[in-house]
């Protein structure tokens, strides 16, 4: 064999397996970062009484009316429990957290609290002026209760940059972006 294309052949051998090795941590890494977040919630003392309080408002209808149970103190704990899944569900948009291990952790808890939760969140988005407000967690919903075959180039996506596929508008918007700042 030619030693030129020894080197060549040898050098891309071991940027494969450098890329191979660097995925693999940012994975792990990922993952630990992931469990490290749902123990931190499972000793959240704030977190664990707003979990109590929706349990208490939420019992006895399908969708409950917030706005004869809400009190200040009601409203401050449940908005608490949102901000702390949006927080979450912003970072699996980024990639920053594993959607798997957190769908099989939390799924249940996060779908039914924004299903149950869905007028409020409306009205706050309406009366605070934030059409955007929560808005991660509600796409995450919205892509945890699809239960279409995830599309070839998705997949594809997801596996290259190591996150979810936001969507084409979402990509859309993020271009529209781009192009604005590039101006």
């Amino acid at each position: 064999m030619d030693p030129g294309l020894a080197i060549l052949t040898g050098a891309g051998l071991a940027t494969v397996g450098w890329i191979f090795n660097g995925r693999v941590v940012r994975a792990s890494n990922r993952r630990m970062h992931t469990y490290q977040i749902l123990a931190r919630q499972e000793q959240d003392e704030k977190l664990i009484e707003a979990i109590r309080l929706l349990r208490i408002i939420c019992a006895d209808e399908e969708t409950p009316n917030f706005e004869g149970a809400m009190n200040s103190k009601n409203a401050d704990s449940l908005d608490y429990l949102l901000n702390t899944y949006e927080f979450v569900a912003a970072a699996i948009w980024c990639g920053d957290i594993d959607e798997d291990v957190m769908r099989r952790c939390e799924r249940t808890r996060i779908v039914k609290l924004y299903r149950k939760v869905e007028r409020y969140v409306e009205r706050n988005r309406r009366e605070g002026g934030q059409p955007s407000m929560w808005g991660n967690m509600q796409r995450l919903v919205e892509r945890w209760e699809r239960t279409t075959a995830v599309k070839l180039h998705q997949n594809f996506y997801e596996r290259i940059r190591m996150r979810p596929f936001p969507g084409i508008p979402e990509l859309r918007d993020h271009l529209r972006w781009a192009t604005k700042d590039a101006n």
